[in-house]
């Protein structure tokens, strides 16, 4: 064979050799593939610094969707201790500071907001919207804090997925990838399995922050995770809200309607008209956020603005009502007539809305937690557009939610309520 033949054979082989290295997000795909082929596993990460160190155990079966997670840490002489879980019934418990609580309704909001969705993507863009419950444990450390504990989310994904919008890859070989993100340092990937080796990060105040594998069992069971958990206590935990463990799926589920839009497959009039069809629906949501604990309402203050407009109804009734029909007894059919609360509970959520913008950010919050954290996607002025019909239409439905459900406590329920 002449060597000129031989050379120009080569040269495709040569070519394909070359190829451009793959994108950060193309690595991510790849990655989070290899970690959804995982049937679970345990993981033990460590991490040691100047007076101070700890152990955390994260445990998952996708099968069963058990999830344990385990903290022990020691800063100055200082013993802390913590512990998520939960069980087939889909209750979570969580321990910490000796305290121990129990979060159920979990399944009952989430099929709200999938309710929801489902509507919304059907009406917008003619899609469908598919939903799978993730529950899965979580570490990992930023410039100034430690985020731990139990994550929900509709697909399954690494935990680690969170941290790279804006990523590049730092380096990679047979067995990891190392990305350079943002927030979150850098961050090392096995390419076996799709799972957190090592992160790294430096603090504001110059500090490395590290968290090291230091134990992995793949695939351990179901029975293994009950195992872990078997000598936990249960026993007088205390009931709590979802709060925090819903916020960030929340905030993905809608983030992923502002995404529809801003790909131009769904508009922002049809989302507004979408949304005002949806007012119900969006109400029976953000209801199912509200606990007498959280949001407004929580003090005297909302009893005393409920019993003054109580007596301002009572005069306007009186004025609207024939004498010998004035008893307690009608005065509280009036009270409780859906007409009545409708009126009550829009002018409260407008005066609301209009006066407080404090509060009403401070609901979202509750709501979805600190944005930049959990859709930290860069949106064009079309996607701000759409969180900002969003924000206004879950807003409102929060507070005719909250009002609904303060005169229920007051006042008693209201005719027809289910």
């Amino acid at each position: 064979m002449h060597w000129r033949l031989f050379i120009f054979l080569l040269l495709p082989w040569i070519c394909r050799a070359q190829d451009a290295p793959k994108s950060a997000g193309e690595w991510v795909k790849e990655l989070s593939a290899t970690y959804a082929r995982q049937q679970g596993y345990f993981a033990t990460y460590q991490s040691a610094g100047e007076n101070k160190k700890l152990e955390a155990l994260l445990g998952l079966d996708k099968a069963s969707g058990l999830v344990v997670f385990r903290f022990d840490a020691e800063v100055r002489g200082k013993k802390i201790a913590s512990a998520q879980w939960n069980n087939r019934e889909g209750d979570i418990f969580i321990r910490a500071d000796e305290q121990l609580v129990k979060v159920s309704g979990i399944r009952r909001e989430i099929q709200n907001l999938v309710d929801l969705r489902t509507t919304v993507d059907r009406r917008l863009a003619d899609l469908t919207f598919k939903f799978e419950l993730h529950m899965a444990p979580i570490i990992v450390v930023d410039k100034e804090s430690l985020i731990q504990g139990i994550r929900l989310r509709s697909k399954d994904e690494p935990s680690w997925d969170s941290a790279m919008e804006g990523a590049s890859v730092a380096s990679f070989d047979e067995k990891s990838v190392t990305f350079a993100t943002k927030q979150y340092g850098a961050l090392t990937v096995s390419r076996e399995n799709g799972i957190m080796t090592r992160q790294s990060v430096t603090g504001d105040d110059g500090e490395v922050r590290t968290l090291e594998l230091a134990k992995l069992e793949l695939n351990p069971g179901e029975k293994a995770m009950e195992a872990v958990a078997a000598g936990w206590q249960t026993e007088g935990a205390k009931p709590a809200d979802a709060g925090s463990l819903m916020t960030s799926l929340r905030l993905q589920i809608f983030s992923e309607i502002v995404a529809v839009v801003e790909s131009g497959k769904g508009s922002l009039i049809k989302l507004e008209e979408v949304l005002d069809e949806q007012k119900d629906a969006l109400r029976q949501f953000t209801a199912g956020c509200i606990s007498d604990t959280r949001g407004i309402g929580g003090g005297p203050e909302i009893k005393a603005l409920l019993d003054k407009v109580k007596e301002n109804l009572r005069k306007k009734w009186k004025q609207d009502t024939p004498e010998d029909l004035q008893t307690d007894k009608g005065f509280e059919i009036f009270l409780t007539s859906p007409e009545a609360r409708r009126e009550v509970r829009d002018s409260l959520a407008e005066s609301m809305i209009r006066n407080d913008k404090v509060a009403c950010k401070k609901a979202l919050l509750e709501l979805f937690g600190r944005r930049d954290q959990g859709d930290p996607v860069q949106h064009d002025e079309v996607g701000e557009a759409a969180w900002e019909l969003i924000d206004k239409a879950v807003i409102r439905a929060y507070y005719e939610a909250m009002f609904e459900h303060k005169m229920s406590l007051h006042w008693g329920e209201r005719e027809g309520m289910e």
